[in-house]
């Protein structure tokens, strides 16, 4: 995809997008933009998540948002632009279901999963039927009870609509019809400091790269039967990169490079667990235990609202 003297040298990587961004790219260069708005949607959609109980269908939806887009991204007052190690590796974030990056589309699918939710009543019915089962299965081995959220679709409903806008926008970029484009990039020492490098995700820049490192740029029409391709041809091909030790990933792990600091992924930890609203639905948790617990856990839920009555 790239000339061979690019692809073979240590201080390059790739950033996959949609074509319909890469005049922005070509004209400031790759900029981590503080988008509040994506804050405040990545928010709220886990907010409707955890306030009736449930992660979704879709694995990127859910998932995606809370390890990746709110803990590893949003703990932090610096966000990054990912760039992956491997020419190889980039055409999955070329492909329209990338458009916008990992966070535009986690958003994508939590929408169109909390959607589904909210218009099918059977995926309801069987979510219910399954955390009840799960309950009543704790509360009667001495478990405590957990939340079995009746959902209030209305309060659910009204919280996807404040969602809705972004997603319009982020589901019209997706349909744009743009083709895809790798950026091939090449980075300096001065840029280790700023960096941090992930096996799983790739390196993580936490400052803007101008347009003028760009080496090459790769159109691509058909991302999926190319990433097909690619990551077969990637299976065979040995992993040296990480091995140059003149190369670029070998100096981060020399110099440490940058990482998430482990006090923003306490607070992180914390905020996460905040996003619960009970205007949600009703927990129907207390009264299975009441009806199925054991006497140890009948007489630790005696406890519990005999603490909660005002004096």
């Amino acid at each position: 995809m790239v000339p061979e003297h690019l692809d073979r040298n240590p201080w390059i990587l790739y950033h996959a997008t949609t074509g319909a961004l890469s005049e922005v790219i070509e004209r400031e260069g790759f900029v981590a933009r503080d988008d509040t708005v994506f804050s405040d949607a990545i928010r709220r959609l886990l907010t409707i998540y955890h306030s009736i109980g449930w992660h979704g269908v879709s694995t990127s939806g859910y998932a995606v948002l809370r390890g990746f887009s709110f803990l590893r991204n949003h703990t932090s007052q610096e966000r990054p632009i990912y760039f992956t190690t491997y020419g190889h590796r980039s055409p999955i974030y070329a492909r329209p279901d990338f458009a916008g990056g990992e966070t535009a589309r986690a958003i994508r699918h939590a929408y169109r999963d909390l959607l589904r939710y909210v218009n099918e009543s059977a995926l309801r019915a069987q979510h219910l039927a399954d955390k009840r089962r799960e309950c009543i299965d704790l509360v009667k081995k001495d478990g405590l009870p957990i939340r079995v959220i009746v959902p209030n679709l209305d309060w659910v409903t009204a919280k996807l609509n404040e969602v809705a806008p972004l997603y319009q926008r982020l589901d019209a970029l997706e349909k744009s019809g743009q083709p895809g484009v790798i950026y091939a990039v090449e980075f300096t020492a001065d840029d280790i400091p700023h960096l941090a490098f992930r096996q799983a995700t790739g390196a993580a820049m936490f400052r803007a790269v101008p347009a003028s490192r760009i080496r090459h740029k790769v159109e691509i029409a058909d991302a999926s039967e190319i990433s097909a391709r690619c990551d077969a041809h990637l299976a065979m091909r040995e992993m040296w990169r990480e091995k140059d030790v003149a190369g670029l990933i070998a100096r981060i792990a020399e110099q440490g490079g940058k990482e998430l600091a482990q006090a923003d992924w306490e607070n992180g930890q914390r905020a996460l667990a905040s996003l619960f609203d009970p205007a949600g639905g009703t927990d129907e948790g207390y009264d299975l235990a009441a009806q199925h617990g054991t006497p140890a856990v009948r007489s630790w839920l005696a406890q519990q609202r005999e603490a909660r009555q005002p004096e």
